[in-house]
């Protein structure tokens, strides 16, 4: 199946997004504080959770259409929040449908509906369960825990949120998506940045260091 990789997309994969019109769905989870530590420091931790995140939410529209088809997704990790503050968090672009070989045309795409907030909070339940087991076993976690907090309430500090959509034919609106850095500052939050920004005059007049708010 042919793809192509948007104008300035940064890096520059071989391949990054099917030709083909799909819909697509950006999903944002975030996680408890009490497993930030373990995303900033331990890299396989962090890559464990990212990507039981991206196979749960790239095979909730595969599993509902069949066992045969396939679906897509790419993944990026944040390391910031909107107020440059250290928040590991997970930005999941996911294709609206699902892809089927097709003997004459070499691949078949079927749009699928959306996850509603019925089906995100259900992914976000089967996540959070998944990452939790999954650092159990890691040792970062002990299994009384592990239990209470598959049980806390409002999620538990997991949160998925997969309201942004853009159409089958809105490649403008897709390259946004994939371009999207995560940071939208208001001016009062702007004032609290410029406080923690230096320049280091080793460095090219461009580059600027960001004092962290709060070290680990």
């Amino acid at each position: 199946m042919p793809f192509l990789q948007p104008p300035g997309a940064w890096p520059r994969p071989p391949h990054i997004w099917p030709t083909t019109c799909c819909p697509a769905c950006r999903c944002v989870l975030s996680l408890p504080r009490r497993l930030r530590y373990h995303l900033e420091h331990d890299p396989k931790a962090l890559n464990s959770a990212l990507r039981r995140t991206s196979t749960r939410l790239s095979t909730a529209c595969a599993v509902a259409a069949g066992p045969k088809v396939r679906a897509g997704a790419i993944a990026f990790i944040h390391r910031f929040g909107s107020a440059l503050n250290r928040h590991i968090h997970f930005h999941v672009i996911v294709i609206d449908g699902v892809f089927e070989l097709d003997p004459e045309h070499g691949v078949h795409f079927t749009e699928v509906p959306p996850l509603d907030a019925d089906d995100a909070e259900a992914v976000q339940v089967e996540v959070r369960r998944r990452i939790l087991r999954a650092y159990q076993r890691r040792g970062l976690l002990d299994k009384d825990d592990r239990k209470e907090m598959e049980h806390w309430d409002h999620g538990g500090g997991f949160s998925l949120d997969a309201s942004v959509r853009v159409g089958a034919h809105d490649r403008r609106g897709l390259e946004r998506l994939l371009r999207y850095k995560g940071i939208s500052l208001a001016k009062k939050a702007m004032k609290a940045i410029e406080n923690r920004l230096h320049r280091n005059p080793d460095l090219p007049k461009w580059d600027i260091l960001i004092r962290p708010r709060v070290s680990w």
